[in-house]
């Protein structure tokens, strides 16, 4: 039986028709495989993630003008593929092209057996996931099944299963249509439109002309925070009862303040969306973008401001329901090619288990200089594993930023 998209694959299947195919939101993971790595045990392991996760095996079918969700039954193909020297640029072009969505499946996978001088024997993979089948937290629940299945392979037991799932994507998107209407909506939008009443669009000082339409070229830039001021960041954190994502978070609203002259600063942040106990486990598109909305004043001490944003993002989440996409188009925000509506900046910050202890004959690479996509003007990304230096990310649009 087919079934609606989601809010939010409903407006990336819009972009996907209105750019006629596009890799902005493509979510591409590149693995390093040992030499001692089970390439039988690999394979194994990623049917049996596609098999349980319906979304993997889903295109989209244009039925009189609605989109629809079909599942089907046959598994993926695998590629293999023999690259030389170049194998970089293979992988590039094998990231960057776009998806049809309507007549293949959203995930593509291939393996890469790289013969050159300087690396031979080498082994990569490639996993490259349409965004309308996944997002942060599906790549996490993706790495630890296909280690769990791949452990269970070797061992010779070929029955392990993790518990059924409750539910698949269609079921949840179908869900959100019926729940996400209606007086729930209502009160949802009217708590929006109120937070967000005549805010101001972040005016940032660029160092080229803003183009009528932004392509989605990026640059990433990485830093690292001291172990001190890393140190210092949890502490503060911890006094004020909050956590290390609403200190920095505020820190780059003053940011933004200071570079614009404005005290009426929009941040986007990414958020789980994932409250309902069915949805824990499930790989597909669920993230949704919370907005935060800053009016500072100079007589507030950052304490101060720390405990405003808290209480906020406190009250934020009781409303969370509401897709972005939907917020955009009840609040009649007209579409502009240039920018990101309602904001242009976006932060996250992300608590992450250090995975040193895995201990797999297979691990993430990073695809930097192979994948250089960023979809806002700027995002700041950092990265906590509980200890040790903050590390963090600045991604930009070179069509703004030198």
């Amino acid at each position: 039986k087919k079934r609606p998209l989601s809010f939010a694959q409903e407006w990336l299947w819009f972009i996907e028709q209105y750019e006629g195919g596009t890799n902005a939101y493509h979510v591409p993971q590149l693995y390093e495989l040992d030499p001692s790595a089970s390439w039988d045990a690999l394979r194994f392991a990623l049917g049996k993630i596609i098999q349980r996760h319906e979304i993997l095996r889903t295109t989209i079918v244009d039925q009189m003008g609605l989109a629809l969700q079909q599942v089907h039954d046959q598994s993926l193909d695998i590629e293999e593929q023999l690259v030389g020297e170049d194998f970089e640029s293979v992988i590039n072009v094998d990231i960057n092209t776009p998806f049809e969505l309507s007549k293949s499946y959203p995930i593509r996978i291939k393996l890469y057996h790289v013969r050159s001088s300087s690396s031979p024997g080498r082994r990569l993979l490639l996993v490259n996931t349409h965004h309308i089948a996944s997002d942060g937290w599906s790549v996490d629940i993706f790495h630890k099944e296909l280690a769990a299945y791949y452990q269970a392979y070797l061992r010779e037991d070929r029955s392990f299963t993790f518990p059924p799932l409750e539910i698949q994507y269609k079921d949840y998107a179908f869900w959100q249509r019926s729940y996400v209407s209606g007086s729930i909506l209502q009160d949802q939008l009217s708590y929006w439109k109120d937070k967000l009443s005549g805010y101001q669009t972040l005016q940032m000082p660029t160092d080229f002309t803003r183009p009528a339409k932004l392509d989605y070229s990026g640059q990433r830039e990485k830093f690292t925070l001291t172990e001190e001021l890393s140190v210092k960041i949890r502490q503060l954190a911890q006094q004020q009862n909050t956590t290390v994502h609403n200190v920095l978070l505020c820190s780059l609203a003053i940011l933004l303040s200071k570079y614009t002259n404005q005290q009426d600063i929009v941040i986007g942040s990414p958020i789980a969306n994932r409250h309902h106990q069915q949805t824990e486990d499930l790989i597909g598109f669920f993230v949704n973008m919370q907005v935060h909305r800053f009016i500072l004043d100079d007589h507030q001490s950052f304490a101060q401001l720390v405990q405003v944003a808290h209480q906020d993002q406190i009250t934020a989440q009781q409303y969370q329901d509401l897709p972005f996409e939907k917020l955009v188009d009840e609040l009649g925000v007209e579409r502009d090619q240039s920018r990101h509506p309602i904001f242009q900046v976006m932060f996250s910050c992300i608590t992450r288990p250090d995975m040193a202890g895995e201990n797999l004959p297979f691990s993430s690479t990073s695809v930097n200089g192979l994948f250089e996509v960023v979809k806002i003007d700027s995002s700041f990304t950092i990265v906590d594993v509980g200890h040790g230096q903050l590390i963090g990310e600045v991604a930009y649009l070179k069509a703004l930023f030198m």
